[in-house]
């Protein structure tokens, strides 16, 4: 009697111990999962603003940070991504809106930071110190707005993961706000 009792304790144990194991997927409405989809979309934007200044702009540093964001933040939205598939939420946002989990939610296009379309378009006409003032005051802009929402998630987040990425993407991103800045004071042109 005492081997099994002893035995079906151990059985029990093991069992709980294995579930607290496991690790917890967050809710489709969770700060997590929501800062995962509005980072995936805020990064996105970057991307597009860097591909519209790489090979057009004079600036050697600023084609260099623009490969940077090309290639850091395509890396992140996959590791994002591979996040969500993995809590089985890669659908479960709705694309038109952000920041929910912050509980101030905005249309998609108003998450701190993003580029005006306008803005966007109009820098596909500009060339050189032109093309370098406004690339480099809207990548400012941009990642000023991004570190506001991943110092927020970092605080909010339930999940260590999600925490970890989001203090690293704000930590990256104040570098190249700083090595933005540099570069605009060696190239004579206004602090943003």
């Amino acid at each position: 009697m005492a081997i099994a009792l002893a035995i079906t304790a151990a059985v029990v144990s093991g069992a709980i111990g294995w579930r607290v194991a496991q690790p917890t997927v967050p809710g489709g409405d969770s700060v997590d999962v929501e800062f995962l989809h509005d980072m995936i979309g805020h990064h996105q934007h970057a991307i597009a603003l860097a591909t519209t200044y790489r090979g057009r702009g004079d600036d050697r540093f600023l084609g260099h940070v623009a490969g940077d964001v090309l290639l850091g933040q395509a890396a992140e939205v996959g590791r994002m991504n591979q996040i969500l598939d993995g809590w089985n939420r890669l659908d479960d946002v709705d694309p038109e809106q952000a920041m929910g989990w912050t509980g101030h939610p905005v249309a998609t296009a108003a998450m701190p930071g993003m580029v005006a379309p306008d803005d966007l378009e109009r820098i596909t006409s500009l060339s050189g110190r032109e093309l370098d003032d406004t690339f480099s005051r809207l990548l400012i802009a941009h990642h000023r707005g991004g570190i506001e929402m991943a110092d927020a998630a970092a605080e909010l987040a339930d999940t260590g993961t999600v925490r970890t990425l989001a203090q690293a993407a704000a930590r990256a991103q104040r570098g190249e706000v700083r090595d933005l800045e540099r570069r605009r004071a060696v190239l004579g042109l206004p602090p943003v």
